[in-house]
């Protein structure tokens, strides 16, 4: 297997607007620290702006199975003949495919293949067909099967990756699909719909933002009992339990987007009763937003995750959760050489990624 170190590009090229949602100020993760790492993560955001970008991946259409239409995707071709892995690329909760170019400029240089469907683009315009409904979760399986019968896809080193809407909806589908996937990797996801509509809908009416979206696409799952139910059969951590293919799930601590509580409920509901957070933890974990310390009884993890310090970071069998100093952001370059390292049926590699990559703000 190739390896190759990625550039650390920022990703929020991929972002449609442009700049992180620095915006919420509900609960304890408004503090100096957050502020402070998001600001951060934004300039090296405006950085990545400023480069040219080249798409080097080319639109098509492929016929989705939910209602036999016709769906938008990026895709990116191998140069080999012989098998390659396929990577499934996922944009955010408030932009659509095209945003997966930034992904596409880093893996053609890896001889592989990409695809990165459109699932019903944005989470944001009142779209009942997106934000992890069936045919949101289908056209994703359905990209992977087009890309199986046009191309010489090595069927045992599909991956998936995602970020914030992404990482949603990377753990949605994989948790439906788990016998296709080697390895996926989710950056900061939201985990469950409600609590996510909760937290926003204790904030001001001009700072309510994603939890309007959730009731234009769904209706109030605090009001409405059908909302509700809609809104659990979304949710991955109604879905993950059981789970055992390779997947690293890793949050910036200082995020004030998606609360870093839904990495943890994602975490807990696919590891070993023993390695669960407790609720203990889970408030000694939000700590850290004013201390910026590893809390008293967690181990102090030597590595970083790029040019990351590693907070907290607990394995469960298939399973990892890396607790970051970063906001709402993702290191693409980190999630690509992890996944590269997985194979199906093969227990996940979590040895160390050699990386200077930082983290990179993900906008609306």
């Amino acid at each position: 297997m190739k390896k190759f170190l990625l550039p650390a590009v920022a990703l929020t090229a991929l972002i449609v607007s442009g700049a992180p949602d620095n915006s919420n100020t509900a609960g304890t993760v408004n503090s100096a620290p957050a502020a402070k790492t998001e600001k951060a993560s934004k300039k090296a955001s405006v950085k990545a702006k400023k480069r040219k970008s080249v798409k080097v991946a080319k639109e098509i259409t492929y016929l989705c199975s939910f209602d036999n239409t016709q769906q938008p995707a990026l895709l990116l071709a191998a140069k080999s003949k012989e098998p390659r892995p396929l990577f499934v690329t996922l944009h955010t909760w408030s932009s659509d495919y095209r945003q997966c170019q930034n992904y596409a400029q880093r893996l053609q240089k890896l001889d592989v293949y990409m695809i990165a469907p459109n699932f019903r683009g944005k989470n944001t315009v009142g779209n009942k067909l997106s934000m992890g409904s069936d045919a949101a979760v289908s056209d994703i399986l359905d990209a992977v099967k087009y890309m199986q019968k046009n191309y010489n896809i090595d069927p045992n080193r599909i991956y998936l990756i995602g970020g914030s809407g992404g990482g949603f909806m990377s753990l949605l589908t994989s948790s439906r699909s788990r016998e296709i996937w080697a390895a996926v990797s989710s950056w900061c996801p939201i985990s469950d719909l409600t609590a996510w509509h909760a937290y926003y809908d204790a904030m001001p009416k001009a700072k309510k933002s994603y939890g309007t979206h959730i009731e234009k696409n769904i209706g109030n799952p605090k009001t409405d009992a059908k909302a509700k139910a809609e809104a659990a059969h979304r949710s991955p951590v109604n879905t993950l339990e059981g789970a055992a293919y390779p997947l690293d799930i890793s949050h910036g601590v200082f995020d004030r987007t998606v609360p870093v509580e839904h990495a943890i409920w994602a975490f807990n509901k696919v590891a070993a009763p023993k390695d669960r957070f407790s609720d203990a933890e889970i408030k000694a974990i939000k700590t850290i937003i004013k201390t910026k310390k590893t809390p008293a009884g967690f181990p102090e993890v030597s590595e970083k995750f790029g040019s990351a310090k590693i907070y907290v970071r607990r394995v469960s069998g298939n399973v990892r959760i890396n607790i970051i100093h970063a906001g709402h952001s993702i290191m693409p370059g980190i999630g690509i050489q992890w996944l590269l390292k997985q194979q199906k049926g093969k227990p996940a590699d979590f040895s160390d990624i050699k990386s200077k990559e930082k983290s990179s703000a993900l906008g609306r």
